[in-house]
């Protein structure tokens, strides 16, 4: 609420502030740049959402994001806050479409290891790991 109060004190109306939200996919096509800027975070699923909608991510380095993001590879981050550091981020990502569509290509491509087929094979592959290994040892149990 302070955001929006300080907004429309100086004037920026093309502004959405949506709120903690649990749709956000709803949205992200429409949006220029994702920031979040929390203190507090796990593996942030939204950050991945943005990363499949190909929308430029600007985040503080709070929980997961900094895998998520790498060393500026997918996105730019900010130390938790740092709001100067994090506008100049921003700015960065407005101000350079290259650079911003260079992070997204790169976090478009990252987000596909988190795709519903990739997880799935990755299951699979533990589970069958695992039948094998107990097999191995009922056969060396039973037949030695």
């Amino acid at each position: 609420q302070e955001l929006e109060v300080y907004a429309k004190q100086k004037g920026v109306t093309n502004i959405v502030f949506l709120g903690f939200r649990d749709d956000i996919q709803n949205y992200l096509a429409a949006f220029d740049l994702f920031v979040i800027s929390s203190e507090y975070e796990g593996l942030c699923s939204s950050i991945l959402q943005a990363f499949l909608f190909k929308v430029p991510v600007v985040a503080t380095n709070a929980g997961g994001v900094s895998e998520l993001i790498g060393n500026n590879q997918r996105g730019l981050i900010a130390p938790i806050k740092d709001y100067k550091a994090l506008a100049q981020n921003i700015e960065t990502l407005i101000h350079n479409k290259q650079i911003s569509k260079d992070l997204c290509d790169q976090a478009y491509q990252f987000s596909n290891y988190f795709s519903l087929k990739n997880i799935t094979n990755q299951y699979k592959l533990i589970y069958e790991k695992i039948i094998i290994t107990i097999v191995s040892i009922f056969l060396l149990v039973n037949f030695s």
